[in-house]
């Protein structure tokens, strides 16, 4: 049954703080298929996708009371939930095969080839704190879109359907997001 548009997702998340069930269902109604398409992404895995969904919901369940508006929108918010809960599953995955005395060969091979190179340079890993703490200070808005434009391949299209958001708003986020990344780049870079 398709959710009411009436009902919109901020006064939702705040029923589902109370307690409320159906509120629960209607944005389970509106965005699981949304938080399955990102993990079956990440992950290439059906199941583990479907498993990555519940957990997502899960924590939207025991903490809808911690959402904050300001912050960004509900979509937003459940996104960067299922993106976070996806790459730890597929860390975990990752780990579980390097320990599996019992793995594959090629899996052991696939794995070793996405190890870094252990003759790294300082400056190499001083790049990566740099950009991390960049893309950290973005606002969560612009981490959601840049993450789906770059990390999952959508359009700008593909993302404002799916964040149910103006395609210029899609667009203002990612070229001002980029835009940020850049001066902070340069700036903690010395360029």
């Amino acid at each position: 049954m398709p959710v009411p548009a009436s009902f919109q997702d901020v006064d939702l998340v705040r029923k589902v703080a109370q307690g409320d069930r159906t509120a629960f269902g209607h944005l389970f109604d509106r965005y699981s298929q949304l938080a399955l398409n990102l993990a079956s992404r990440v992950l290439n895995e059906r199941q583990e996708a479907e498993d990555v969904v519940q957990e997502v919901f899960l924590q939207l369940w025991r903490e809808a009371a911690s959402y904050r508006q300001e912050r960004g929108n509900v979509s937003s918010w459940i996104v960067a939930i299922a993106r976070s809960r996806a790459i730890d599953k597929l860390r975990s995955r990752k780990a579980r095969r390097l320990f599996d005395p019992a793995g594959e060969s090629e899996e052991m091979q696939d794995l070793a080839e996405q190890l870094p190179d252990p003759t790294f340079r300082q400056e190499d890993l001083d790049n990566q704190l740099l950009v991390r703490k960049a893309f950290g200070s973005l606002a969560v808005d612009q981490r959601v879109a840049i993450e789906m434009a770059y990390y999952e391949g959508m359009s700008q299209s593909e993302i404002a359907e799916a964040l149910r958001e103006p395609l210029g708003t899609i667009k203002t986020r990612i070229r001002s997001g980029l835009l940020k990344l850049k001066q902070a780049l340069s700036s903690g870079a010395g360029n």
